[in-house]
């Protein structure tokens, strides 16, 4: 029996197609950056897309729930907890929103 050492190489078609399929698997959006510029812009683009995030409005909610799915795909555990906030910038009214924490 021959040691891997020794073993003849793969022919020409086989190693292209080889490498073929390696590129096309490692080109898959499991292997995406998500540090580049364009995921980053991606992300802005979604964050921005749910409206308004002022504290206790629906906008903000849609970005919470996002955030807190983003960070539960990455294996984190996250939970929430809510409170009231007296004001928010210069408008005396109060607010009630959820902060979501990672663990």
């Amino acid at each position: 029996m021959r040691s891997p050492l020794t073993q003849p190489l793969p022919l020409a078609g086989e190693r292209s197609l080889i490498v073929a399929g390696l590129l096309l698997a490692m080109s898959s959006p499991a292997f995406a950056d998500p540090l580049s510029g364009a995921a980053l812009y991606g992300d802005v683009q979604r964050y921005d897309a749910f409206g308004p995030h002022r504290y206790g409005s629906p906008g903000a909610e849609r970005a919470l729930a996002w955030i807190a799915g983003e960070l539960e795909n990455a294996g984190l555990k996250v939970s929430s907890q809510r409170f009231s906030l007296a004001r928010q910038y210069s408008k005396p009214r109060p607010c009630r929103s959820t902060a979501r924490l990672a663990r």
